[in-house]
């Protein structure tokens, strides 16, 4: 059975890329593992069938069904970052290369917008404002 992981693994970094997934990529992912059925019998393909299927499920797409693939795909970025060279993964010498060659424009994650206050470690009741959209930090 071919090992599909990395290139899978690349189709969700460039899913990602710009910071939201769209019903067009929805659709992109799910014809790369109806064309790929062996990805589908290994992770990280075996995790996205189910939420795949329940998006087309009802014939519409909504912005919940696709933050709950987005979710999904970062959690599998973070899982392949985590353990890239565990049983999860799969991986060979030669998909390595094929993943680090990858046509991917942008990979970066998901924009996240907002201003938080967090507390320091060091000083007790002192705050800094974190802006995610700079992103800056007082």
């Amino acid at each position: 059975m071919e090992d599909n992981s990395s290139q899978l693994i690349a189709l969700c970094a460039s899913i990602l890329g710009d910071g939201e997934v769209t019903a067009d990529e929805a659709y992109e992912l799910a014809d790369w593992l109806n064309r790929h059925p062996e990805a589908c019998e290994q992770w990280p393909g075996k995790e996205l069938i189910k939420p795949l299927q329940e998006i087309w499920a009802d014939g519409s797409v909504n912005r919940r069904e696709l933050h709950r693939l987005a979710r999904l795909l970062i959690s599998i970025q973070r899982e392949w970052a985590r353990h890239p060279k565990t049983d999860i993964s799969s991986i060979t010498d030669d998909s390595i290369r094929e993943f680090l060659v990858a046509d991917i424009d942008d990979v970066r994650l998901p924009s996240l917008r907002g201003k938080f206050r967090v507390p320091s470690q060091s000083e007790p009741g002192r705050f800094y404002e974190v802006d995610l959209n700079g992103p800056s930090c007082t």
